[in-house]
Protein backbone atom coordinates (compact mmCIF):
# COMPACT_ATOMS: atom_id res chain seq x y z
CA UNK A 1 0.00 0.00 0.00
CA UNK A 2 1.33 3.44 -0.92
CA UNK A 3 1.14 6.06 1.79
CA UNK A 4 0.51 9.71 0.94
CA UNK A 5 3.27 12.12 1.89
CA UNK A 6 2.98 15.70 3.01
CA UNK A 7 6.56 16.49 2.04
CA UNK A 8 6.98 18.20 -1.30
CA UNK A 9 10.19 18.97 -3.11
CA UNK A 10 11.48 22.26 -1.83
CA UNK A 11 14.09 22.97 -4.46
CA UNK A 12 16.59 25.63 -3.57
CA UNK A 13 16.72 28.56 -5.94
CA UNK A 14 19.15 28.10 -8.78
CA UNK A 15 21.04 31.32 -8.25
CA UNK A 16 23.20 33.25 -10.66
CA UNK A 17 25.43 35.95 -9.29
CA UNK A 18 25.38 38.57 -11.99
CA UNK A 19 28.71 40.25 -12.21
CA UNK A 20 28.71 43.98 -12.69
CA UNK A 21 30.36 44.98 -15.93
CA UNK A 22 33.98 45.86 -15.14
CA UNK A 23 34.95 49.49 -15.54
CA UNK A 24 36.73 49.96 -18.84
CA UNK A 25 39.83 51.97 -18.05
CA UNK A 26 41.61 53.96 -20.70
CA UNK A 27 45.32 53.97 -20.05
CA UNK A 28 46.84 57.04 -18.46
CA UNK A 29 49.12 57.11 -21.50
CA UNK A 30 46.21 57.01 -23.95
CA UNK A 31 47.02 60.46 -25.34
CA UNK A 32 50.38 59.15 -26.51
CA UNK A 33 48.93 55.98 -28.02
CA UNK A 34 49.53 55.94 -31.78
CA UNK A 35 46.18 54.10 -32.17
CA UNK A 36 44.17 56.94 -30.66
CA UNK A 37 44.05 60.66 -31.47
CA UNK A 38 44.99 62.89 -28.53
CA UNK A 39 41.60 64.65 -28.59
CA UNK A 40 39.74 61.36 -28.35
CA UNK A 41 42.00 59.98 -25.60
CA UNK A 42 41.66 63.20 -23.60
CA UNK A 43 37.87 63.16 -23.92
CA UNK A 44 37.60 59.54 -22.82
CA UNK A 45 39.95 60.10 -19.89
CA UNK A 46 37.71 62.98 -18.78
CA UNK A 47 34.73 60.62 -18.77
CA UNK A 48 36.69 58.05 -16.76
CA UNK A 49 37.79 60.67 -14.22
CA UNK A 50 34.16 61.64 -13.64
CA UNK A 51 33.17 57.98 -13.32
CA UNK A 52 35.95 57.43 -10.77
CA UNK A 53 34.45 60.31 -8.77
CA UNK A 54 30.98 58.70 -9.01
CA UNK A 55 29.73 61.69 -10.97
CA UNK A 56 27.83 59.50 -13.40
CA UNK A 57 25.44 62.15 -14.73
CA UNK A 58 28.35 64.46 -15.49
CA UNK A 59 30.20 61.54 -17.10
CA UNK A 60 27.16 60.83 -19.27
CA UNK A 61 27.03 64.45 -20.37
CA UNK A 62 30.73 64.37 -21.22
CA UNK A 63 30.27 61.13 -23.15
CA UNK A 64 27.35 62.60 -25.09
CA UNK A 65 29.48 65.63 -25.99
CA UNK A 66 32.39 63.40 -27.04
CA UNK A 67 30.21 61.37 -29.36
CA UNK A 68 28.52 64.44 -30.79
CA UNK A 69 31.73 66.31 -31.55
CA UNK A 70 34.30 63.62 -32.30
CA UNK A 71 32.57 60.43 -33.43
CA UNK A 72 32.33 61.26 -37.14
CA UNK A 73 36.11 61.49 -37.39
CA UNK A 74 36.94 58.48 -35.21
CA UNK A 75 38.79 55.44 -36.44
CA UNK A 76 37.10 52.08 -35.84
CA UNK A 77 39.45 51.47 -32.93
CA UNK A 78 38.48 54.80 -31.35
CA UNK A 79 34.79 53.99 -31.89
CA UNK A 80 35.38 50.63 -30.24
CA UNK A 81 36.99 52.21 -27.16
CA UNK A 82 34.24 54.84 -26.98
CA UNK A 83 31.45 52.29 -27.21
CA UNK A 84 33.08 50.11 -24.54
CA UNK A 85 33.25 53.03 -22.15
CA UNK A 86 29.72 54.14 -23.02
CA UNK A 87 28.40 50.63 -22.36
CA UNK A 88 30.11 50.51 -18.97
CA UNK A 89 28.76 53.93 -18.06
CA UNK A 90 25.25 53.01 -19.15
CA UNK A 91 25.45 49.79 -17.11
CA UNK A 92 26.52 51.68 -14.00
CA UNK A 93 23.63 54.12 -14.54
CA UNK A 94 21.25 51.15 -15.03
CA UNK A 95 20.45 52.28 -18.56
CA UNK A 96 20.59 48.67 -19.67
CA UNK A 97 18.84 49.15 -23.02
CA UNK A 98 21.45 51.73 -24.01
CA UNK A 99 24.29 49.51 -22.75
CA UNK A 100 22.91 46.64 -24.83
CA UNK A 101 22.78 48.88 -27.90
CA UNK A 102 26.43 49.86 -27.32
CA UNK A 103 27.56 46.22 -27.06
CA UNK A 104 25.51 45.21 -30.09
CA UNK A 105 27.20 48.01 -32.04
CA UNK A 106 30.61 46.69 -30.98
CA UNK A 107 29.73 43.21 -32.19
CA UNK A 108 28.83 44.71 -35.56
CA UNK A 109 32.40 45.92 -36.08
CA UNK A 110 34.57 44.12 -38.59
CA UNK A 111 37.99 44.25 -36.95
CA UNK A 112 37.26 42.82 -33.49
CA UNK A 113 39.83 40.44 -32.08
CA UNK A 114 38.55 37.10 -30.80
CA UNK A 115 39.30 38.22 -27.23
CA UNK A 116 37.30 41.45 -27.65
CA UNK A 117 34.42 39.58 -29.29
CA UNK A 118 34.34 37.07 -26.42
CA UNK A 119 34.46 39.73 -23.70
CA UNK A 120 31.75 41.81 -25.37
CA UNK A 121 29.51 38.79 -25.95
CA UNK A 122 29.79 37.75 -22.30
CA UNK A 123 28.97 41.25 -21.06
CA UNK A 124 26.01 41.47 -23.41
CA UNK A 125 24.72 38.12 -22.19
CA UNK A 126 24.98 39.36 -18.59
CA UNK A 127 22.77 42.34 -19.41
CA UNK A 128 20.16 40.14 -21.04
CA UNK A 129 20.23 37.93 -17.94
CA UNK A 130 19.62 40.99 -15.78
CA UNK A 131 16.66 41.87 -17.98
CA UNK A 132 15.41 38.28 -17.73
CA UNK A 133 15.48 37.97 -21.50
CA UNK A 134 16.52 34.33 -21.32
CA UNK A 135 16.39 33.61 -25.05
CA UNK A 136 18.63 36.54 -25.95
CA UNK A 137 20.97 35.67 -23.11
CA UNK A 138 21.19 32.09 -24.35
CA UNK A 139 21.86 33.24 -27.90
CA UNK A 140 24.94 35.15 -26.79
CA UNK A 141 26.07 32.65 -24.16
CA UNK A 142 26.11 29.86 -26.72
CA UNK A 143 28.17 32.07 -29.04
CA UNK A 144 30.56 32.76 -26.15
CA UNK A 145 30.80 29.04 -25.49
CA UNK A 146 31.80 28.49 -29.11
CA UNK A 147 34.46 31.18 -28.78
CA UNK A 148 35.87 29.72 -25.57
CA UNK A 149 35.19 26.12 -24.69
CA UNK A 150 35.04 25.03 -21.04
CA UNK A 151 34.76 28.48 -19.50
CA UNK A 152 33.07 27.52 -16.23
CA UNK A 153 31.27 30.87 -15.83
CA UNK A 154 29.78 30.57 -19.31
CA UNK A 155 28.76 26.97 -18.64
CA UNK A 156 27.00 28.00 -15.43
CA UNK A 157 25.08 30.81 -17.08
CA UNK A 158 23.96 28.60 -19.97
CA UNK A 159 22.59 26.03 -17.52
CA UNK A 160 20.94 28.79 -15.49
CA UNK A 161 19.27 30.38 -18.51
CA UNK A 162 18.00 27.04 -19.78
CA UNK A 163 16.58 26.35 -16.32
CA UNK A 164 14.77 29.67 -16.35
CA UNK A 165 13.12 28.86 -19.68
CA UNK A 166 11.84 25.50 -18.46
CA UNK A 167 14.37 23.64 -20.62
CA UNK A 168 16.47 22.18 -17.83
CA UNK A 169 17.24 19.06 -19.86
CA UNK A 170 19.12 21.21 -22.38
CA UNK A 171 21.04 22.96 -19.63
CA UNK A 172 22.13 19.81 -17.84
CA UNK A 173 25.19 18.98 -19.98
CA UNK A 174 26.62 22.43 -19.30
CA UNK A 175 26.29 22.16 -15.51
CA UNK A 176 27.58 18.60 -15.62
CA UNK A 177 30.61 19.79 -17.57
CA UNK A 178 31.22 22.62 -15.08
CA UNK A 179 31.21 20.16 -12.18
CA UNK A 180 33.39 17.73 -14.12
CA UNK A 181 35.99 20.43 -14.83
CA UNK A 182 36.15 21.48 -11.18
CA UNK A 183 36.34 17.91 -9.89
CA UNK A 184 36.92 17.71 -6.16
CA UNK A 185 37.22 21.51 -6.04
CA UNK A 186 33.65 22.07 -7.27
CA UNK A 187 31.80 24.27 -4.76
CA UNK A 188 28.79 22.75 -3.04
CA UNK A 189 26.51 25.23 -4.80
CA UNK A 190 27.42 23.56 -8.09
CA UNK A 191 26.27 20.18 -6.81
CA UNK A 192 23.11 21.73 -5.42
CA UNK A 193 22.37 23.46 -8.72
CA UNK A 194 23.07 20.24 -10.62
CA UNK A 195 20.63 18.35 -8.39
CA UNK A 196 17.98 20.99 -8.98
CA UNK A 197 18.42 20.69 -12.74
CA UNK A 198 18.04 16.92 -12.42
CA UNK A 199 14.81 17.48 -10.46
CA UNK A 200 13.54 19.92 -13.08
CA UNK A 201 14.41 17.36 -15.75
CA UNK A 202 12.54 14.56 -13.96
CA UNK A 203 15.68 12.53 -13.24
CA UNK A 204 15.16 11.78 -9.56
CA UNK A 205 17.81 9.03 -9.44
CA UNK A 206 20.60 11.40 -10.49
CA UNK A 207 19.25 14.14 -8.23
CA UNK A 208 19.44 11.72 -5.29
CA UNK A 209 22.98 10.64 -6.18
CA UNK A 210 24.07 14.27 -6.47
CA UNK A 211 22.54 15.29 -3.14
CA UNK A 212 24.08 12.25 -1.45
CA UNK A 213 27.50 13.16 -2.84
CA UNK A 214 27.04 16.76 -1.71
CA UNK A 215 26.26 15.69 1.86
CA UNK A 216 29.19 13.29 1.80
CA UNK A 217 31.54 16.03 0.66
CA UNK A 218 30.14 18.76 2.91
CA UNK A 219 28.45 17.12 5.92
CA UNK A 220 28.42 20.44 7.78
CA UNK A 221 27.09 22.46 4.86
CA UNK A 222 25.10 25.59 5.69
CA UNK A 223 22.48 24.23 3.28
CA UNK A 224 22.30 20.80 4.95
CA UNK A 225 18.74 21.29 6.20
CA UNK A 226 17.33 22.23 2.78
CA UNK A 227 19.40 19.63 0.93
CA UNK A 228 18.39 16.87 3.35
CA UNK A 229 14.74 17.91 3.14
CA UNK A 230 14.90 17.72 -0.65
CA UNK A 231 16.61 14.36 -0.39
CA UNK A 232 13.90 13.00 1.94
CA UNK A 233 11.22 14.14 -0.51
CA UNK A 234 13.05 12.42 -3.35
CA UNK A 235 13.38 9.20 -1.36
CA UNK A 236 9.63 9.26 -0.72
CA UNK A 237 8.84 10.03 -4.35
CA UNK A 238 10.96 7.11 -5.53
CA UNK A 239 9.57 4.71 -2.93
CA UNK A 240 12.69 4.43 -0.77
CA UNK A 241 10.86 4.83 2.52
CA UNK A 242 13.65 3.35 4.64
CA UNK A 243 16.11 6.04 3.59
CA UNK A 244 13.39 8.68 3.83
CA UNK A 245 12.69 7.67 7.43
CA UNK A 246 16.35 7.85 8.37
CA UNK A 247 16.77 11.26 6.73
CA UNK A 248 13.62 12.68 8.33
CA UNK A 249 14.63 11.45 11.80
CA UNK A 250 18.05 13.07 11.36
CA UNK A 251 16.40 16.33 10.31
CA UNK A 252 14.10 16.30 13.36
CA UNK A 253 17.06 15.57 15.63
CA UNK A 254 19.36 18.24 14.19
CA UNK A 255 16.80 20.93 13.33
CA UNK A 256 13.97 20.53 15.87
CA UNK A 257 12.99 24.20 15.69
CA UNK A 258 12.82 24.39 11.90
CA UNK A 259 9.62 25.71 10.33
CA UNK A 260 9.65 22.48 8.32
CA UNK A 261 9.63 20.25 11.41
CA UNK A 262 5.82 19.75 11.45
CA UNK A 263 5.91 18.73 7.79
CA UNK A 264 8.75 16.28 8.47
CA UNK A 265 6.74 14.69 11.31
CA UNK A 266 3.65 14.38 9.11
CA UNK A 267 5.70 12.80 6.32
CA UNK A 268 7.40 10.42 8.72
CA UNK A 269 4.01 9.30 10.05
CA UNK A 270 2.65 8.92 6.52
CA UNK A 271 5.37 6.45 5.55
CA UNK A 272 5.04 4.43 8.73
CA UNK A 273 7.89 5.99 10.64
Amino acid sequence: MTHASKLSLKALVLGCALAQAPLFVVSAHAADNVDMAPAVATALNEVIALMDQQQLDAAAAAMQNTRATLQDGMTEYEQFRTLQLSATLNTLRQNLADAIADYEAILGMNALTDADRLATTKLLAELYLQQRDWDKALEHLLIANDLKQDDTEILFRIAYAYGQTGRAVEGLPYMERRVELAGALAPEDDYNNLAILYIQSGNEAKAIATYEKLLEMAPNSANREAVSSNLAALYIKTGNNAKAQGTLRTLLRDFPSSSQAPTWRQSLAAIGG
